[in-house]
């Protein structure tokens, strides 16, 4: 049984409004900074760490951050259209080959990056290799999910036998962090309705 919604009044519509002008003027103000480091960057894309000379003058955002919005978004060298069918297989195909070479080195992503280039005439953000390789190596299963991955953590038995003696043997289960987390989401739940009904 799912929450009732609450009835939309003057209030609650007054606050969506508000929401989307405040939404709204952080896109306007994102697109001046972007425009800002756009410019920076163009002028000084030479010099040794232009991301610390571009923070003192952006204020809004860190070296760090200026450096991933470049990379990732703005930096005009990238070409930022989805991926072709052709790009999407050889990434997985040239991970998989590399990791198959060198089992105990981490992937190369920037080398990964200039054989996309030389091969489709496309230069790729590294995030956006990176996204593609692990969405869909989790979707095939190659690579384990953050669920698999915890409960490979836990060495601890699911059950325990009684008595190694006994051909009835019972069994204990220690409840899943499923089980937790649906009973603390429950217990959340049913907290909200006695307040709503306090309040109504």
């Amino acid at each position: 049984m799912g929450i009732p919604k609450p009835k939309q009044t003057k209030k609650t519509q007054t606050n969506q409004i508000k929401m989307k002008s405040i939404k709204m003027k952080s896109i306007r103000k994102i697109k001046l900074i972007d425009n800002e480091i756009i410019k920076f960057m163009n002028e000084n894309k030479n010099e040794r760490n232009p991301y610390i000379k571009a923070s003192k003058e952006i204020k809004e955002f860190t070296p760090k951050q200026i450096r991933q919005r470049w990379m990732s978004k703005l930096d005009p060298l990238f070409c930022h259209e989805k991926l072709c069918e052709d790009e999407k297989l050889y990434i997985i195909e040239w991970v998989e080959e590399y990791k198959n070479k060198h089992p105990f080195n981490g992937i190369k992503w920037k080398q990964l990056i200039e054989d996309l280039n030389n091969k489709f005439g496309k230069m790729r953000s590294e995030n956006m290799v990176k996204n593609h390789y692990y969405l869909k190596g989790r979707h095939k299963g190659v690579l384990p999910s953050k669920d698999d991955v915890s409960s490979q953590d836990n060495n601890v038995p699911k059950s325990v036998p009684s008595s190694p003696q006994d051909n009835n043997v019972s069994t204990t289960v220690s409840p899943s962090s499923k089980d937790y987390n649906n009973n603390v989401q429950e217990s959340q739940v049913s907290e909200m309705m006695k307040i709503r009904n306090l309040i109504n």
